[in-house]
């Protein structure tokens, strides 16, 4: 009496645990979903900021920079999209079919219930690792979309905020400018040397 007890709250153990896995697998797919829907919307807004980026053309520069933040705002997109894994996603459940195929072949309950334990234990893993590759990839497209809005505020910045060049080989000094310039000469020496002062110098 004591063995069937114990087989009896062993089978009761194991159908628990079924359970809860199925309810594993099924809270994995829900999130899946959510995430799908995140990424998706994600990569719209990248597409958008894609081309908005194109249509600026504040400067020659910055043009090449727009466009280039593109290029990256769509790669993104891309990881985004590919991010989105639910179809990869294993399913709570078993087919009817192998559930009675597993009965008919000489299988105790228990045993089934091991069977489709292990199943699901399989499942299990399976989406942990789509979900870490899903996320490995979503998180690509965040970096991608940073990347592209740093390089849009560098490129705005530098527009609005042009850097000042001095080129030395456009000054010339008062004396090198009377050199090259004819004086108009006056009776008056004084005269003369305050108009060339006054022309070249000031």
């Amino acid at each position: 009496m004591v063995d069937l007890q114990q087989d009896s709250t062993s089978l009761d153990l194991k159908k628990e645990a079924l359970r809860l896995a199925e309810a594993r697998v099924q809270q994995q797919f829900t999130k899946s979903i959510a995430a799908d829907q995140r990424a998706m919307a994600f990569a719209g807004f990248l597409v958008l900021a894609g081309t908005v980026s194109i249509g600026l053309d504040l400067s020659d520069n910055f043009s090449v920079l727009a466009f280039v933040a593109a290029l990256i705002y769509f790669l993104g997109a891309l990881f985004a999209v590919l991010s989105a894994g639910t179809k990869r996603y294993s399913l709570s459940g078993e087919l009817y079919k192998n559930v009675v195929d597993s009965v008919g072949a000489n299988l105790t309950e228990e045993q089934v219930v091991d069977v489709l334990g292990e199943l699901h234990d399989r499942k299990i893993r399976n989406n942990i690792d789509q979900s870490v590759s899903c996320a490995t990839k979503y998180t690509i497209a965040k970096i991608l979309a940073a990347l592209g809005t740093s390089i849009l505020l560098v490129g705005g910045f530098t527009n609005t905020f042009p850097v000042a060049s001095t080129d030395d080989s456009q000054i010339v000094s008062c004396e090198e400018n009377a050199e090259s310039n004819p004086v108009r000469f006056t009776a008056d020496p004084a005269t003369a040397e305050e108009e060339m002062t006054n022309e070249y110098c000031n």
